[in-house]
């Protein structure tokens, strides 16, 4: 999982010819828009409806929210310790540096063990926001799914001389851009 194996199989049967459906992996459950628009569902009758006055933005946003804090919360972390591991190469350089300016040959084995943990900082650095992005791609495609499910199911509600008014590419940019704009 660390350094995306799973994959491995999948790039190889791409290599060797274009990718049909039946090569793809099935999606996890937790991935699929039906069950994510259960738990946008679930986050929605949970959240108290906004008034009259508007408010569809923030309480769009507490429904998203209360949806994904939890995978959300792990990205902020893997991000917050990304940033974290930037700081470690320029404080390492700065040791490397008075390391140098001091001159002093028996010291030589300390200014390896910086160089490889400068290298280690980059390459854990890098492995942290490697599944950041992973994670919050993985979570935009969850949002979207739940939220071309809602645009769905509400469009199935409307009656006739409502959806002529409204019309089919309100509808198709509802779905195609705007829940595309949640996943970003």
């Amino acid at each position: 999982y660390l350094t995306f194996k799973f994959l491995n199989p999948l790039l190889a049967t791409g290599y060797e010819s274009p990718l049909q459906e039946e090569d793809l992996y099935d999606l996890r459950k937790e991935n699929t828009p039906a069950y994510n628009y259960q738990i946008l569902e679930q986050a929605w009758a949970l959240e108290p409806q906004p008034g009259p006055q508007g408010e569809g933005g923030a309480f769009m946003w507490r429904v998203l929210m209360r949806m994904i804090w939890k995978p959300f919360t792990m990205c902020a972390t893997l991000q917050m310790l990304s940033t974290l591991m930037r700081f470690a190469s320029p404080l390492l350089l700065q040791q490397m540096v008075q390391l140098i300016e001091t001159g002093e040959s028996a010291d030589a084995w300390h200014g390896y063990v910086i160089a490889i943990s400068m290298l280690a900082a980059s390459v854990v650095q890098t492995g942290f926001d490697v599944h950041y992005n992973y994670q919050m791609n993985v979570l935009g495609l969850r949002v979207r799914g739940g939220m071309m499910g809602k645009v769905f199911q509400k469009a199935m509600r409307l009656s006739e001389p409502a959806f002529q008014r409204v019309g089919i590419g309100k509808i198709v940019n509802l779905v195609q851009i705007d829940c595309m704009k949640f996943s970003w």
